[in-house]
């Protein structure tokens, strides 16, 4: 047997024995791989919740403001709106039942699905932005203004009436 073979052989034996190999000495080869493969299975999972999460989010969201566009007319945009209001409502739900770590949201996934994903999604910046300055450039400026207070407003009352209800029924 050549050294080549020795080592070729040891290799195999520690992979197949994660505890002591034959010459005693711990072997850390296993356990270092070991904690990539679990680094790297949580980094997968978590991007497959953000993922998931991001198609229903972005889903609720077309629907739901496509839905109020078509009762009440897209003069203004409270479709957007109503699901920045909704979404700060169920963020401070979510945050609420997270804050004192006993919750499924106390975990990365469930928190990944529901706020980075579902809720990241769910609610729009850029739609608020872009029709904020629809109507600024509409010459509907008083409008304009009008939206960003109100937007400000709901979704700040909405998270704080989120945070609410769940400290009121614990």
């Amino acid at each position: 047997m050549t050294s080549g073979d020795t080592a070729a052989g040891l290799e195999i034996a520690i992979l197949h024995d994660p505890g002591k190999h034959r010459f005693g000495t711990t072997n850390h080869a296993i356990p270092f791989r070991s904690k990539r493969l679990r680094i790297l299975s949580h980094v997968i999972s978590g991007l497959i919740c953000v993922v998931l999460g991001s198609a229903l989010g972005g889903t609720a969201r077309y629907f739901l403001s496509g839905l109020v566009a078509r009762r009440v007319g897209e003069t203004f945009p409270w479709g957007t709106l109503l699901v920045n209001a909704s979404g700060a409502w169920l963020i401070g739900i979510v945050g609420a039942l997270a804050r004192d770590g006993a919750s499924l949201f106390a975990s990365s996934n469930p928190w990944l699905f529901a706020v980075t994903g579902f809720l990241g999604c769910y609610t729009t910046v850029s739609s608020f932005s872009l029709q904020t300055l629809a109507l600024a450039r509409d010459g509907e400026s008083g409008r304009a203004v009008g939206y960003v207070v109100l937007s400000l407003v709901l979704s700040l009352a909405a998270v704080a009436a989120g945070f609410a209800v769940v400290t009121l029924l614990r």
